[in-house]
C-alpha cells in the first residue's frame, strides 16, 4: 500500500511539473495578446483564457503541495518579513474580484504590530490568507470580507498572532463545517457544480497551519 501511495505522489508530482511548464507559455503568450489592440470580444475571449489558466495553474501548484506534505518533503522556508504589509498586499492581490462583485474588502492590523519584524514563512504565511480571502469573496454575493490580525500570546522566544477572516457569504451548516478541510471535498455536491474548486485548498492550508504550529478552525450559521 506504502509503495503504490507513493507511486501516486510521484506520478502527479511528474504530471503537475510537465503541465506546469505549457501553461506558463501559454499564459505569458496571452499576454503579449492582451497587450495588443483588441476589439472588444477578443478581448473578452483573451481574459477568459487567462482566468482559466490562472485558475488551472493553482489546482497544479495545490496537487504539487499536496504530494509534498504526502511524501513529508514540504519544508518551511523562515525569514523575516513585516506582518502588516503581507496582510495587506494579500488583501490588495483580491481587491479587484471583491469588487467586480460589489463586496467590501478590509483588514485591520493594529498599530503596534503592524511594521513589527517577525520570523516565519512569509510565502506559506500568504498563501493560506489568500485562500481563506477568496474563498470569502467566492461564497459571498453581498456585503463584505475582512481580514483582522491580533496579537494572541507573547513568550520569551515566539509570539502568536490569530488571524480571522470575515465573510458575510452563505454560511455553512454546523453539520457541514467538519468536511470543510477534507481533502477533495465540498461541503456538498450542488456548492461545486455552483462554486467551482477541488476542496483542496483549505486542506493545504489548514496543513501549512500545523506546520507553524497553530490551528485552523471555522464558526458559521448556514
Amino acid at each position: 500500500a506504502q509503495a503504490a501511495n507513493d507511486a501516486k505522489s510521484q506520478f502527479l508530482a511528474t504530471m503537475s511539473h510537465e503541465m506546469r511548464t505549457p501553461l506558463n507559455i501559454i499564459m505569458g503568450m496571452n499576454q503579449l495578446v492582451m497587450d495588443q489592440p483588441l476589439t472588444e470580444e477578443q478581448l473578452t475571449f483573451a481574459q477568459q483564457i487567462q482566468a482559466s489558466s490562472e485558475a488551472l495553474l493553482l489546482l497544479i501548484n495545490d496537487i504539487l503541495d499536496l504530494t509534498k506534505i504526502e511524501a513529508g518533503k514540504l519544508e518551511l522556508v523562515y525569514g523575516p518579513f513585516e506582518l502588516g504589509p503581507l496582510v495587506e498586499d494579500t488583501v490588495h492581490s483580491v481587491a479587484g474580484r471583491a469588487l467586480a462583485k460589489g463586496l467590501e474588502l478590509s483588514c485591520f492590523v493594529h498599530a503596534d504590530y503592524r511594521d513589527e519584524l517577525v520570523i516565519g514563512d512569509a510565502d506559506r504565511l500568504r498563501q493560506i490568507i489568500l485562500n481563506l480571502i477568496s474563498n470569502g469573496v467566492k461564497f459571498t454575493h453581498e456585503g463584505e470580507v475582512f481580514v483582522t490580525v491580533a496579537r494572541e500570546a507573547i513568550t520569551d522566544t515566539e509570539v502568536t498572532y490569530r488571524f480571522e477572516v470575515y465573510d458575510s457569504g452563505i454560511g455553512i451548516a454546523l453539520e457541514d463545517q467538519p468536511k470543510l478541510f477534507n481533502r477533495f471535498s465540498q461541503v456538498d455536491s450542488s456548492t461545486t457544480r455552483t462554486y467551482g474548486g477541488t476542496g483542496l485548498g483549505l486542506a493545504i492550508s489548514k496543513q501549512f497551519a500545523e506546520m507553524m504550529k497553530g490551528c485552523m478552525g471555522v464558526e458559521s450559521e448556514a
